[in-house]
């Protein structure tokens, strides 16, 4: 969720990669912390990693316009 130009909330809320969710549980934090859908990626979560990653960037293109 995005309020006032600001990330203020972000959750994994489904995993429809082939890998498991949970190796990239701490990317939601990175999000809030930096403010950024610039996450690290995890050895082995790499598709996880990146379809997060774009998901976060697809939300705060969409909440500019």
């Amino acid at each position: 969720m995005i309020l006032d130009g600001r990330i203020i909330s972000t959750e994994i809320t489904q995993c429809l990669t082939r890998y498991s969710c949970d190796v990239i549980a701490q990317s939601p934090g990175q999000v809030l912390e930096r403010q950024s859908p610039f996450i690290d990626l995890v050895s082995g979560s790499t598709e996880s990693a990146n379809a997060y990653a774009n998901a976060v960037y697809r939300a705060i293109k969409a909440s500019l316009k």
